[in-house]
């Protein structure tokens, strides 16, 4: 644990061949390889400064960044692989895959995928529970409806190249080897064509998401 706001500039974190650096009043930022910087502390809005609190800078490989009026910023950047480029969605949100839950009708329980099944949870009813049981090869886990469907949602959201991503107890999604897997950490997944994983993914999403839900939360 590192306290970002009041440590002096020293590495602060090490993940795989990426180095998490504090750099404190920087006049300028370029690593080699390329990263992103997040700036921690920088002049307010009412000041003259280019950068402001929590703005995430990607920065290419050979290119330096003037940092004048950056404070304290966190540096990811890597010894052996260049850094890629931001997503298209920073530029642009990504569209719908489908309405979201508050424009549509509400789905039912139970769901299945081959071994996996999702069933109604153990309090309350219908879409007033507040989880729901998910069931793969004899092993059963109480998963929130709220952010499960918030998983969903943002699997579809982003076009099924998510990589790894899992939500409360253990239940997740996988794609990183060219696969569409679901299941529950620790136990063998499920595989699913495209076509099948869009269906459930879908279903699965208008079934879980709790009473009250939106998508939209602005």
């Amino acid at each position: 644990i590192a306290a970002l706001t009041r440590e002096s500039a020293r590495q602060v974190a090490q993940i795989a061949d990426v180095g998490w650096q504090l750099l404190i009043d920087p006049s300028e930022v370029a690593p080699s390889r390329g990263g992103y910087l997040v700036v921690l502390e920088a002049p307010d809005a009412s000041g003259a400064g280019t950068f402001a609190v929590s703005d995430l800078i990607y920065i290419p490989k050979g290119a330096r960044l003037a940092a004048e009026g950056i404070k304290r910023a966190l540096l990811m950047s890597a010894t052996r692989t260049d850094a890629e480029p931001p997503p298209e969605s920073w530029e642009r949100v990504p569209a719908l895959p489908f309405a979201p839950f508050e424009q549509a009708t509400p789905g039912a329980l139970p769901l299945s995928l081959g071994a996996l099944t999702v069933e109604a949870g153990d309090t309350g009813t219908g879409q007033g529970a507040q989880t729901v049981r998910v069931s793969l090869h004899g092993q059963t886990r109480a998963v929130p409806r709220y952010w499960l469907a918030r998983m969903l949602f943002r699997i579809a959201l982003h076009g099924y190249r998510l990589g790894y991503v899992e939500t409360y107890e253990g239940f997740f999604y996988d794609d990183t080897h060219g696969k569409y897997l679901l299941g529950l950490r620790g136990v063998p997944p499920v595989e699913a064509t495209r076509v099948e994983l869009e269906v459930f993914v879908k279903a699965l999403y208008y079934a879980v998401a709790p009473e009250g839900y939106v998508e939209d939360l602005r």
